[in-house]
């Protein structure tokens, strides 16, 4: 299993150019917060799809994904993060959830996540979908880091939509949260 998330980490390892990455959307939260945000009609003429967020939550809960409207437990998540004394694992196997885990506000209300997710090879449909995701965030010298991935051992379709969800006991992503959706170019 952990060369199999190895792998994941180091497949297309080559940086990209800076002029190979091309805005698709971007979404900001305005005054009124909202449940979710969902990037749809995501065209397939990239190599990879790169999401970066900063998101503002409350109280101690996780950004997750799904995939193409899928709501089926069709998701496995793998995570590690700590918080500078403390080291914590996230291992959930297929079938015991229904979206994937991707970052986790560890406490204080309204700080705020960083997160760059990368959704490999998106396009493909011969190959499972996959993302990796790395995440931080900060409260004035505490907060936590980690690296989790997304892996959907099930579907070889191709990406066209991404939902994030604010999962947990809160309801919201609060105003000031920042979504922009690009687009890899990369060698087909």
């Amino acid at each position: 299993m952990l060369n199999s998330v190895v792998a994941l980490f180091n497949a297309g390892a080559a940086p990209a150019a800076a002029g190979d990455y091309e805005s698709i959307a971007t979404v900001s939260v305005g005054a009124t917060s909202v449940s979710s945000i969902e990037f749809t009609s995501i065209p397939g003429t990239f190599k990879h799809l790169q999401l970066r967020a900063a998101v503002k939550m409350t109280g101690n809960y996780w950004m997750t994904c799904q995939i193409n409207g899928d709501t089926s437990t069709n998701y496995v998540s793998h995570g590690l993060y700590g918080n500078g004394s403390t080291v914590s694992t996230l291992a959930l196997p297929t079938g015991s959830d229904s979206q994937a885990y991707l970052a986790q506000q560890d406490g204080a209300s309204n700080q705020v996540i960083v997160a760059i997710i990368d959704f490999l090879d998106y396009a493909n449909t011969t190959t499972n979908k996959t993302a990796r995701c790395l995440w931080g965030t900060d409260r004035n010298g505490g907060g936590s880091v980690g690296l989790n991935s997304m892996f959907r051992p099930s579907e070889t379709g191709a990406i066209t939509s991404i939902k994030l969800l604010h999962t947990g006991g809160g309801t919201s992503f609060n105003q000031y949260s920042h979504f922009a959706l690009y687009g890899i170019k990369g060698v087909a």
